[in-house]
């Protein structure tokens, strides 16, 4: 489902995913900026790490990063999704099209945490703060008593768990690895985003592990930067300890460079506050932090 949400003074719609368990009706919700398929096989492997027990069958509505393609009454499941059951042991089962009665509880479960989470309270600073607020919420509601059974959904949940089949293995790894080049900005990019990449490394190619919510860089296997995913478009996700040595150099660059403005909001406070003209000093600083 969608939901409209005031994060950091901007309007914008995002993508609420929902899973409900049919005997408890324990409900589990996670905040996407995307609803492509890394994000949908993401949230799976989310949902199963917090019941901590693996559901013996998933049921479906038919969205388009699950069902590849109809024809007739045939349907053919995405390979992601078919990877993702194949690693949990789950099976699929798919809704038949205009039949609401098939999954009217889980239908009802979008609107009724959309209502409840985000009815009175809409604006958030960060995405995370957002995150808080509906796992806060959903706690709260899991907490009361089902209608019919007069135990907790928490307490059903329980009871589902125990015939459930156990989690015996690591999370299942919803990431795309592809091979990018370092271009003279020493950044790579992914989806028309640039992300930073550690100088010294122009005109080299390095592997991205493309996540729902990071992006993981390496170079001959080893991590070397970690920055969030943004889902924007021509934006630049910049760290300023990738760029010192240049800074170093060209020092009265670093007061008016987008790394200083991404920058963690306490070393914008230090520098405002004590070094703006010491650009020597702090840079000297900013190795300090960097090494310790």
């Amino acid at each position: 489902g969608e939901v409209k949400l005031e994060i950091d003074g901007k309007l914008k719609t995002y993508l609420l995913a929902v899973f409900t368990l049919p005997y408890s009706n324990y409900r589990f919700a996670r905040l996407y900026e995307s609803e492509s398929q890394v994000c949908v096989l993401d949230v799976h492997t989310k949902f199963i790490e917090h019941v901590d027990f693996i559901p013996a069958v998933f049921v479906y509505d038919n969205m388009r990063t699950v069902v590849k393609s109809f024809v007739g009454n045939e349907k053919t499941i995405t390979d992601s999704m078919v990877n993702l059951s194949n690693y949990y042991q789950f099976r699929i089962r798919l809704c038949q099209a205009r039949k609401g009665n098939e999954k009217g509880h889980v239908e009802r479960s979008v609107e009724f945490v959309r209502r409840k989470a985000f009815a009175s309270q809409y604006s958030f600073t960060s995405l995370e703060e957002a995150q808080n607020h509906l796992l806060k919420t959903l706690k709260r509601l899991n907490s009361r008593d089902h209608h019919e059974h007069k135990q907790s959904h928490i307490e059903l949940m329980e009871k589902e768990k125990e015939k459930g089949q156990k989690v015996t293995m690591a999370p299942f790894d919803s990431a795309d690895l592809i091979e990018c080049l370092v271009d003279k900005y020493s950044t790579i990019v992914i989806n028309q985003n640039h992300y930073s990449v550690p100088e010294g490394h122009v005109g080299t190619y390095v592997k991205a592990k493309v996540g729902a919510e990071s992006i993981k860089l390496f170079i001959e296997g080893c991590l070397v930067a970690e920055h969030p995913r943004n889902w924007g478009v021509h934006q630049w996700e910049m760290n300023i300890y990738h760029y010192l040595d240049t800074f170093k150099k060209k020092k009265g660059a670093i007061a008016q460079s987008e790394c200083l403005r991404q920058a963690p909001t306490q070393i914008k406070n230090i520098y405002n506050d004590h070094y703006i003209g010491k650009e020597k000093e702090f840079i000297e600083l900013l190795f300090y932090i960097k090494e310790k």
